[in-house]
């Protein structure tokens, strides 16, 4: 069939990326405890003069909270993310840290397509990153971790880590979440992996020794979101709660069970399964 040149035009237009305007506080709508970072600090164990990247930084909040459990030590800390409207953010956040001693330095890149040079990194930390991958990009985006790692280095992954019985709700739910705020780009790319795919991946690149550290218990709360992603819209909120409360209809109750599924009303709670894990070149 042959395609007119209007057809043509809208066919090629890009969709704006969506974390050009979703500007939020993750450890607010997310409900991160600071004992979060503790173990994620201990985990990283960073060490004077190593090599560190923050990948997929947002607005740096790992790097921040590693420098301030790290202020004796001297650390090479390289803050990249593929968008320029978050990276400007990181570099705002880090500028307000005092008296730490290492240095920080901010790219524009992704796992998928980085510019890094194999064997530069001591540590990588990708928190919440690998979902934001579509799914036929995530094995690409591991494959480079392991390549820019150093020989023993570390890739932390903090991320969704479902199974079989959660990874349906918590996808859709998210995904009508990210078509009520207008994250178009979100609703299109995300893919929220079970553990086991994760160590597929892991183990396909040539990681070896990946495990689950610790637990992350992070609820979503919907009255969290209201602000932040839905620009005060009780309505788009109130769809939410409509399109998720006929999820947990369809959802075994034993799957609601897992979930710590909780409908108050005025908000809707669950906690998806998440986890810090970690591999070793």
């Amino acid at each position: 069939m042959k395609i007119g040149i209007k057809q043509q035009a809208r066919q090629t237009v890009k969709l704006k990326d969506s974390f050009d305007v979703r500007i939020v506080r993750y450890e607010y709508i997310h409900s991160i405890k600071d004992e979060f970072f503790d173990e994620l600090a201990k985990i990283a164990n960073p060490q004077n003069g190593q090599n560190i990247l923050d990948a997929g930084c947002g607005y740096g909040a790992v790097t921040r909270e590693i420098l301030k459990r790290a202020k004796n030590k001297k650390l090479n800390c390289f803050l990249a993310d593929a968008n320029h409207t978050q990276l400007m953010r990181a570099k705002e956040e880090l500028g307000s840290i005092d008296g730490h001693k290492s240095e920080t330095k901010f790219f524009i890149d992704n796992l998928v397509d980085t510019k890094f040079e194999e064997n530069t990194f001591d540590t990588i930390i990708a928190k919440m990153v690998i979902h934001e991958i579509p799914l036929e990009k995530q094995k690409q985006a591991i494959e480079n971790a392991y390549r820019i790692l150093k020989p023993n280095g570390k890739l932390i992954i903090w991320d969704m880590a479902l199974d079989n019985d959660t990874q349906l709700f918590i996808q859709e739910v998210i995904r009508m979440k990210d078509k009520l705020a207008g994250f178009k780009t979100l609703e299109k790319n995300r893919y929220f992996l079970r553990f086991d795919e994760i160590k597929t991946l892991l183990s396909s690149a040539g990681f070896k020794k990946a495990k689950k550290e610790y637990q992350i218990v992070s609820p979503v709360i919907t009255h969290k979101r209201l602000e932040q992603e839905f620009g005060n819209s009780k309505a788009k909120l109130n769809k939410w709660h409509k399109f998720i409360r006929e999820k947990a209809k369809e959802t075994k109750p034993t799957i609601l069970k897992k979930l710590k599924f909780a409908d108050e009303g005025e908000s809707i709670s669950f906690v998806p399964p998440k986890a810090i894990i970690t591999a070793i070149k």
